[in-house]
């Protein structure tokens, strides 16, 4: 069965389907609205609110006010935290500086920590010194200086073979930096 329209009959279709547009159109915008409200009503609340909030809202804008989002209480926590700055635009670009050398610090200390791993596991002999040394006194006022070491098993194979001895491997260290110090006085004539 083909079903025949007029031209008024077209013309009616046309119209029914572009007031159900319309309508479909007109509740698109209003969800849109109810959205946009909830959202400006959410943002009113973070910023009034007293737990911090930060969120970056676009990395690549130039202006830090368009680039992150943040409240009164973030900006307190950073205050508390010793960021420096005269205004939040200030402390906010000095917290993310910091952060920055933070992250790039905590990686550097990763690759040392890395490459430490693969000297421990090294049949070649290896010490190192970690940290800086720590200065103190006796209980006679004498200076005395400690530091940490790092060794592999190679370097206490080593040592041992060369005839130093010790029940641990910290002995047989101490031992050898006992001969260190002493041929270093003997060098100095002490």
């Amino acid at each position: 069965m083909v079903s025949i329209y007029t031209h008024s009959q077209i013309g009616k279709i046309k119209m029914i389907k572009m007031i159900r547009e319309f309508f479909e159109h007109r509740e698109k915008l209003k969800a849109q609205a109810e959205l946009k409200k909830k959202e400006e009503l959410k943002k009113a609340m973070i910023l009034e609110s007293d737990v911090p909030f930060f969120r970056v809202v676009d990395e690549e804008a130039a202006d830090v006010t368009k680039r992150y989002f943040w409240n009164s209480a973030f900006i307190a926590s950073l205050i508390e935290k010793g960021i420096p700055g005269d205004t939040d635009i200030d402390r906010i670009v000095n917290w993310r500086k910091k952060e920055a050398e933070d992250k790039a610090k905590e990686e550097q200390e990763k690759a040392l920590k890395a490459a430490r791993e693969e000297r421990k596991k090294s049949n070649k002999p290896w010490v190192e010194l970690i940290g800086e040394p720590i200065q103190q006194k006796d209980d006679d006022g004498n200076s005395l200086i400690g530091f940490e070491l790092d060794w592999n098993d190679a370097f206490i194979k080593d040592l041992r073979s060369k005839g130093f001895k010790g029940a641990t491997d910290e002995q047989v260290v101490n031992k050898w930096l006992t001969t260190l110090n002493s041929n270093s006085l003997q060098d100095y004539n002490v």
